[in-house]
């Protein structure tokens, strides 16, 4: 699932808005949640948190007012 996370490319999606990001990528991240969530609830909570950084960093970069910023995205 971390390789399909690297395969997105988030920066190729850098002049669409965040929610459109979000409504291509949502059915995908819920289904995982579905499925995975209710036998390893632990292992999908480290996924997500690895989502949050990569989606983090990517954030930081295209918006250059979040540049100092590493919490509450």
């Amino acid at each position: 699932m971390r390789e399909r996370i690297r395969e997105w490319r988030l920066p190729k999606h850098a002049p669409l808005p965040l929610e459109d990001i979000a409504r291509s990528l949502n059915p995908t991240l819920r289904g995982w949640e579905q499925y995975y969530g209710r036998f390893y609830p632990t292992e999908l909570r480290k996924l997500f948190e690895y989502f949050d950084e990569r989606l983090g960093a990517w954030l930081r970069c295209k918006y250059k007012k979040l540049k100092g910023h590493r919490d509450g995205l």
